[in-house]
């Protein structure tokens, strides 16, 4: 989140940035101290809202982050990053809601289990991936590619939903 805050700080011209986040695992400015909060991290100081939801669990924002891009209703593309467990679902959601995913091939684990079923024909370790893999919404992008590559496919992206 830290690369897109920047991104939009940079190049954004006014956008607006949403974060969405457990309660329980962020420190802000005049919020709960630090200390005691395992594997938390302060919010990405880029974005320029943010919705707290009630848990004390990485994932435990998963729901209202869905919901909230469903009532928005606005053009999304769904990007994956490495990431752990909670990512497959929020992933097969995202291509369930017929939104487009770029997945960033060679930045670890999901995304690259998730990019060797897309590209290689890989058989897949899960129905999730599969049911990913095979959604025709996945666009795989190598972390070596150059950045306009990228920059360039995300607005036909966006108008493709």
């Amino acid at each position: 989140m830290a690369i897109v805050g920047e991104a939009v700080t940079r190049y954004g011209r006014g956008c607006q940035l949403l974060g969405i986040a457990p309660v329980g695992k962020v420190t802000y400015p005049g919020g709960p101290a630090e200390a005691g909060i395992a594997d938390g991290a302060p919010l990405e100081p880029n974005h320029s809202h943010f919705v707290l939801v009630e848990s004390n669990e990485w994932g435990g924002e998963t729901g209202k982050l869905l919901e909230l891009a469903r009532a928005f209703n606005a053009p999304t593309v769904a990007i994956l990053v490495n990431r752990c467990a909670i990512a497959a679902d929020e992933t097969l959601q995202s291509v369930r809601n017929g939104w487009p995913l770029v997945v960033i091939q060679g930045s670890g684990r999901f995304a690259d289990e998730l990019s060797a079923a897309v590209r290689d024909g890989q058989s897949a370790k899960s129905t999730e991936v599969s049911e990913i893999a095979r959604s025709g919404r996945v666009a795989v992008f190598h972390i070596d590619d150059a950045a306009e590559k990228l920059r360039d496919k995300l607005p036909r992206m966006l108008l493709s939903r």
